[in-house]
């Protein structure tokens, strides 16, 4: 099965994880085994997320952290990756 966090993963190569999330294990997995396959891939692990933790408490100074950076990979990746077409 692959959950929404890890369908992102796949088109940028990063994602984050709080390390009480549900799918905590699933995703370090995840991100390991990419590497392993020889494509670039991170993620950055906050303690004390909870799934959706950057959605629910977004004032928060680490949700906003995890997000700058999330927005951050992703316009890396866009440089990267995508064409101007």
């Amino acid at each position: 099965m692959l959950y929404p966090h890890l369908i992102i993963l796949n088109a940028i190569g990063y994602t984050f994880v709080g390390d009480i999330e549900l799918f905590y294990q699933e995703t370090l997995d995840y991100v390991e085994n990419l590497q392993k396959a020889g494509v670039e891939a991170e993620a950055d692990i906050y303690p004390k997320f909870y799934h959706a933790y950057d959605m629910m408490e977004p004032e928060t100074k680490a949700a906003q952290t995890a997000a700058a950076r999330f927005v951050e990979k992703f316009k890396e990746a866009k440089a990267k990756y995508f064409t101007g077409e």
